[in-house]
């Protein structure tokens, strides 16, 4: 069985398009027997993560590593 959920807001782009990393809120995370997939807002692929709350860390670590703040996610 497939459960999603989804988010909604805006995001700017800090470092460039292919550098940016959606907010958490901007995400759709799927939850499969495999785990969590996790798409932008716009379709593209993410990753696969074991849990959500996994996924979400893992967005939050790269926007960190861009120069995002934990406050914009």
């Amino acid at each position: 069985m497939l459960t999603e959920s989804f988010g909604r807001a805006t995001t700017e782009n800090h470092s460039g398009r292919d550098k940016q990393v959606p907010a958490v809120k901007d995400c759709r995370f799927t939850q499969t027997a495999f785990g969590t997939v996790v798409h932008d807002s716009s379709g593209k692929w993410l990753g696969q993560y074991e849990t959500e709350d996994v996924a979400v860390e893992m967005i939050r670590e790269m926007a960190q590593d861009i120069g995002g703040y934990d406050d914009e996610i």
